[in-house]
């Protein structure tokens, strides 16, 4: 949140947590449409667009279990990749003359160190 350093935005390792009870889901960026019903667990339908058939994927690594996530330990914090120095310069410069207020462009952009 801008001006409060204790509302930091945090990145955790979804892909290794989910690992653990998920097989992938190959070409995922193709499909447009997603359908996920509670009465089916395991089950993703998806479509590539409007007008395509409807594939069906079962995703549970055990059709037998599916653990309760609370059970699960939490995903492993990581630290988020952050802005190149260009970009950094770029917002400061270009971007950062709109603010009307100069606490706001601290906080979104402000000048690189």
């Amino acid at each position: 949140m801008v001006g409060d350093s204790e509302k930091l935005v945090h990145f955790y390792d979804w892909k290794t947590f989910l690992a653990q009870l998920f097989i992938p889901l190959k070409n995922i960026s193709k499909c447009q449409h997603f359908l996920i019903d509670s009465g089916k667990l395991g089950w993703v339908f998806c479509k590539t667009s409007e007008k395509s058939t409807v594939e069906t994927h079962f995703l549970l690594k055990s059709a037998d279990l599916l653990p309760s996530m609370s059970s699960l330990p939490n995903p492993a914090r990581i630290k988020g990749p952050g802005l190149s120095i260009p970009r950094q310069w770029y917002l400061y410069e270009v971007i950062g003359q709109f603010f009307k207020s100069d606490l706001s462009r601290r906080g979104t952009c402000p000048k690189p160190k």
